[in-house]
């Protein structure tokens, strides 16, 4: 029996020997009041202590001690809301100062266990998160960097790759939650933040050593110079697939090839674009920049800028397309279909033109002008009378653009039109 007891003394010294040599810091901590019970020599230097009974004077021996209150409340917080919605441990960034008064960014990783004696415990490994981020441009919730000081560490690696006498490479990523707004309705605004903080979580670690932001609410941004980073895409993807189809959650990525011809900026924009091109099509998570999608946005913001321009000159035209009857092949009214032919563009696609009114709210300017076609072109039929049967002026019926409009103001615009193209407006009715 004493050699048993000897042995166990044995291995718990080894363990405490090797917990002791670690670089990360280890500690275990009560949770009922947050007394520290053991903190191993790493997790004393990463406070900038000299020994531990500095360190306990800095921290006063609690897990309070260990960062800002509000800092540790948050912390716990997104660990309790881990732990309860099912997982057995939590990871979690907390922004933490030394005893130089320094500010430095942590990722702490642990799990709760239960003890007889000492009630639940919780034992966590602590680790630096990157020692050359500012942490003013750190996002506080899931710990990465922000917007700028995401491009700016781009940038630094595309001027490095430059001054060694290559050409920056690599590929930008850009993550998108689409309808990441119905989780939060549905679950709150706490569950989001957990969701938020597990999709950094897996950015990060299925891309170490990488380049990864925060760019703003639902989007992660990622820059690497790996050869399997397809594959680590959908890794990604298919690693943060929840349970709610009903909501109809997807996550989607944009990738940029970088070739050494555009700022970090622009690469990011143009990950960006390959991703926002396949944003309503379902099942599909990834694509990759083409050229085509900067030339779609140049004509896009086109049509937005000149819309005005292209109705007063005439650039918009209408026409109409017959609708046969099919159980008696008669002509029985016509379809209003509006084109955009540029004098310099060309044609432009329906497809651009009419998205992009429609996202910029100006859906309603083609709508009166087609509808102002419409009634002229009944007017002239009227003044003519032709005698066919086979069509009523009146049945003629604009293209699906104005259905899409707000039915007020479909109203009130058919209202001047008809006032404006005819002696009586229930001509156009």
């Amino acid at each position: 029996m004493s050699d048993r007891h000897e042995v166990d003394s044995r291995r718990h010294e080894l363990l405490l020997h090797g917990l002791g040599r670690l670089e990360d810091g280890v500690v275990l901590f009560a949770l009922r009041d947050g007394a520290i019970l053991y903190a191993n020599k790493g997790l004393v230097e990463l406070f900038g202590c000299e020994d531990h009974d500095e360190f306990e004077r800095l921290t006063g021996g609690v897990i309070d001690g260990l960062g800002e209150p509000a800092e540790i409340e948050h912390a716990v917080g997104q660990a309790r809301a881990q732990v309860e919605h099912g997982r057995d441990s939590f990871s979690v960034d907390l922004r933490i100062r030394t005893s130089q008064g320094d500010q430095r960014m942590v990722v702490v990783r642990g799990r709760l266990e239960a003890d007889d004696e000492l009630g639940s415990c919780v034992v966590a490994l602590f680790s630096r998160f990157d020692a050359g981020v500012d942490l003013r441009g750190v996002d506080g919730l899931t710990g990465l960097p922000r917007t700028h000081a995401f491009l700016s560490r781009v940038s630094d690696a595309f001027s490095s790759a430059r001054e060694a006498g290559g050409v920056p490479g690599g590929t930008i990523v850009f993550f998108n939650i689409v309808n990441f707004k119905a989780y939060n309705v549905a679950y709150g605004l706490d569950a989001g933040d957990v969701f938020l903080i597990k999709v950094a979580n897996r950015v990060r670690y299925t891309f170490p050593g990488d380049v990864v932001g925060r760019i703003s609410d639902d989007h992660f941004a990622v820059y690497t110079t790996r050869d399997d980073v397809d594959e680590r895409v959908r890794r990604v993807i298919s690693l943060l697939a929840i349970d709610h189809p009903e909501l109809q959650i997807e996550m989607k990525a944009g990738l940029y090839r970088c070739d050494g011809d555009a700022t970090a900026g622009v690469s990011c924009d143009r990950a960006r674009l390959a991703c926002d091109s396949i944003k309503n099509e379902v099942g599909v998570g990834v694509a990759v920049y083409d050229p085509a999608l900067s030339e779609r946005v140049g004509l896009r913001r086109f049509a937005s800028c000149t819309i005005d321009e292209a109705i007063e000159r005439g650039h918009i035209k209408v026409y109409f397309q017959p609708v046969i009857r099919s159980l008696s092949g008669n002509l029985c009214g016509l379809e209003a279909l509006a084109r955009w032919d540029d004098p310099e563009r060309g044609l432009l696609s329906p497809g651009v033109f009419i998205e992009e009114l429609e996202s910029s709210r100006q859906i309603d300017k083609l709508d009166c002008h087609v509808i102002h076609e419409v009634c002229r072109a009944y007017r002239r039929r009227a003044r003519c009378r032709c005698p066919s049967r086979s069509t009523s002026p009146a049945s003629t019926s604009p293209c699906a653009t104005c259905s899409r409009s707000s039915r007020p103001r479909s109203r009130a615009t058919t209202s001047r039109v008809t006032c404006s193209t005819s002696r009586s407006p229930r001509a156009c009715s």
